[in-house]
């Protein structure tokens, strides 16, 4: 990202560095011109959390969610790990406007 673009701006590698162009933003640029060259990268934060089993739902492993400011995935890592335990353990990824914050 931010510091590949960086580390190679002055390097004799100009297609490398053309490859690591980068734009930081919230949201996607909204009429990129062809061939500009650039990948848009955005802060999110993520969460991992544990909570006794059942507190969750049941019903879903992942979700993405809408609809609100600050928070965009949830899903559950516990049943990547097919292990029977009293505690589950869940990732929560922030919005990038939230992120940006």
């Amino acid at each position: 990202g931010k510091c590949a673009e960086r580390l190679t701006s002055s390097t004799p590698a100009k297609e490398v560095h053309a490859l690591l162009r980068t734009n930081f933003a919230a949201t996607l640029p909204r009429n990129p011109a062809p061939g500009s060259g650039r990948f848009t990268l955005n802060q999110i934060y993520s969460l991992i959390f544990e909570v006794p089993k059942g507190v969750m739902p049941e019903s879903f492993d992942a979700a993405f969610v809408e609809n609100e400011a600050t928070l965009r995935w949830l899903s559950s890592n516990t049943g990547k790990l097919q292990q029977k335990a009293e505690h589950e353990v869940w990732t929560a990824l922030s919005s990038p406007a939230f992120g940006k914050q």
